[in-house]
């Protein structure tokens, strides 16, 4: 290829270099036998969660430089850096699954527009706080959601989608856990992440729970799409079994966090 030609499309790119794009098969009767109302709005509903994906690889991608400038770990900053580049993967595969709903090339997500938060005087606890929120928090959470999602699936288009995108988020989640294991002796690290808890508990549930734009609060599980009272049950199940034991394995007061999962508005 001369520099004057057109570059090829970053799906070709993706399968030249070995990592399978959306490896749907070539035909999928649970997609091709659904009412015409449902799939559109199935599709639209895998188009917008492709958006998402690149809003979680923004965030890694700040993390990353939050992490380069505090000198994390080697295996920490590889596993996040190789996070940015997962997300976009994910909104590619997911692109091209909402596309095959629609039955029509779905358009890529729009650019975003994220000011980068000045470090300040204390850049070691921004940075743990961060890789706290988002790798064990948000994706141990996500891993408990795609895992129930592919588990409902029926069409084998979702699932081969899914599958991938499952083993990314517990990659992700692991390295927010090895970070903060290597600084549970840092005192004011722990007492950072300690003193955020209950906040961090509160705005996870208020994200996951945000059912506002919904088109489909009852699910379509047979196309990986659970309903809002199952999304519920998973955000509630990894917060109490998986995130919140973590922190106290870690040698964090959970107990405080522990009672907002029995709030009502949890």
């Amino acid at each position: 290829m001369t520099m004057a030609q057109a570059p090829p499309a970053y799906a070709e790119i993706l399968r030249r270099r070995g990592g399978p794009v959306a490896p749907m098969p070539a035909e999928d009767g649970v997609i091709d036998g659904m009412d015409a109302t449902l799939r559109r709005k199935v599709g639209e509903t895998w188009v917008r969660r492709a958006h998402e994906e690149l809003k979680a690889a923004m965030s890694f991608t700040l993390l990353t430089r939050e992490l380069l400038t505090v000198g994390a770990p080697p295996d920490v900053l590889a596993r996040v850096a190789r996070a940015v580049g997962d997300e976009v993967r994910h909104a590619e595969i997911l692109r091209a699954l909402g596309s095959r709903y629609l039955g029509a090339e779905a358009r890529g997500p729009p650019g975003m527009s994220v000011e980068p938060s000045a470090l300040g005087d204390h850049p070691r606890l921004l940075a743990s706080l961060h890789a706290v929120t988002l790798c064990c928090v948000s994706e141990t959470i996500a891993s408990v959601f795609i895992e129930a999602s592919h588990e409902a699936a029926v069409s084998p288009s979702v699932r081969a989608s899914l599958g991938i995108v499952l083993a990314d988020e517990v990659e992700h989640g692991r390295a927010g856990w090895a970070y903060l294991s290597s600084l549970r002796d840092d005192r004011a690290v722990m007492a950072a992440v300690q003193g955020a808890m209950v906040p961090m508990v509160r705005k996870a549930l208020a994200c996951w729970l945000d059912f506002e734009a919904i088109t489909l609060p009852d699910g379509a599980p047979e196309h990986g799409l659970l309903s809002n009272d199952e999304v519920r049950a998973c955000v509630i199940t990894a917060l109490r079994d998986l995130v919140l034991p973590g922190l106290s394995q870690v040698g964090l007061d959970v107990r405080a966090a522990t009672a907002v999962l029995a709030e009502p508005t949890a």
